[in-house]
């Protein structure tokens, strides 16, 4: 099962370089804790809002991108109801709080990165 969800990080992971997602501003004032592999397993489940505080999605699952870092693989809603978008998100770009995950980027960026490139 940990190969199946390494192999789909390593797909998203793939997909979202196309867009460059790993790109980010700081996250300002938010206090960071850092991502490690219990706490990816922890945040399976948890909503994904962006740091205005619009939620996006939800984590699907965990993972390790190619550097060996962890990250977490989120599903986003697409606009009008289009199938929804896989994306694998590096520990850098995020902050996970004890009921969510708070992304270091707007909900306006993660659009215009995730969606802009797609046919």
């Amino acid at each position: 099962m940990r190969r199946f969800l390494t192999l789909l990080a390593a797909l998203a992971i793939a997909a979202t370089l196309a867009v460059a997602l790993v790109v980010v501003a700081p996250a300002g004032e938010q206090e960071r804790t850092p991502l490690t592999n219990n706490a990816a397993r922890a945040a399976i489940g948890l909503p994904v809002f962006s740091s205005d505080g619009k939620q996006l999605g939800k984590v699907v699952a965990e993972g390790i991108d190619e550097e060996d870092q962890p990250v977490i693989v989120a599903e986003f809603e697409r606009p009008l109801g289009i199938a929804p978008h896989l994306a694998a998100i590096p520990a850098h770009m995020l902050v996970q709080r004890s009921d969510r995950i708070v992304l270091t980027i707007t909900a306006e960026e993660v659009a215009n990165r995730l969606f802009r490139a797609q046919p």
